[in-house]
């Protein structure tokens, strides 16, 4: 393996850590938050997806950015985008 493919590698490991590391502390916020009758489903359809008298109430992508989130990075545009598979659900 080639020095730069390594250092890609070490980055990819990084920036997946890092993912998981939010998206498991958000989770556990919104349980220890969460009303009696909610339903927590992490790694579900989205990151977490939450229920209410079965009923989706709410889906999650969790981001780490380092600038402000803007339209263009949930690619709407895109057949598999956050928007597009969330619109599967709306009632």
């Amino acid at each position: 393996m080639e020095k730069n493919e390594i250092v890609k590698s070490e980055i990819g490991s990084e920036a997946a850590w890092r993912g998981f590391s939010t998206q498991t502390l958000y989770i556990a916020k919104r349980l220890l938050t969460a009303e009696n009758d909610d339903q927590l489903y992490p790694e579900q359809i989205e990151d977490l997806m939450i229920t209410r008298k079965e009923r989706i109430i709410e889906l999650v992508q969790v981001k780490n950015l380092s600038d402000d989130l803007s339209l263009s990075d949930l690619s709407p545009k895109k057949n598999d985008s956050f928007f597009r598979r969330c619109l599967k659900f709306k009632e």
